[in-house]
């Protein structure tokens, strides 16, 4: 790294994690969706409810966005390796996840014969978001006048 660039950290990861996984299991529900049925007539209704969906995951979230951002900030205070933070902070989506899907469903959750496709699109999701953000960034350094 040269003496005119820096090392921050992305101001925003917390919240492009957040919002991604959120948006990405309804594109992979319309995907796998499209390829049962393999027609889009049912499109229209899929993207409503999809929408409905997308409110009540912003609404039912946002505890988890609190407690992941909060492990962001903190995470950042430690002499740890952005990869390592990234590999924590999804610890900690994973955890609220599964704490979510069991506030919902309960045991039924946790039972292999039941329908997991749904919150495993979410892990997915978050695994996806997780890498596919910056955490650090280089900036120029610019002179205190």
């Amino acid at each position: 790294m040269s003496d005119t660039m820096k090392q921050a950290y992305n101001k925003n990861y917390a919240f492009q994690v957040w919002s991604t996984s959120l948006v990405l299991p309804l594109i992979f529900a319309f995907i796998i969706a499209s390829i049962d049925s393999q027609s889009l007539a049912g499109l229209p209704a899929f993207i409503g409810f999809g929408l409905i969906i997308l409110g009540v995951s912003l609404l039912y979230s946002l505890p988890a966005l609190g407690v992941y951002y909060l492990s962001y900030r903190y995470l950042l205070q430690t002499p740890l390796s952005p990869f390592i933070i990234k590999l924590i902070l999804l610890l900690v989506a994973a955890i609220y996840i599964t704490i979510t899907f069991y506030f919902f469903f309960g045991t039924d959750f946790l039972n292999l014969k039941s329908d997991l496709e749904f919150p495993l699109s979410y892990f997915a999701s978050v695994t996806i978001a997780s890498f596919l953000y910056k955490l650090t960034e280089r900036k120029p350094i610019t002179p205190d006048v």
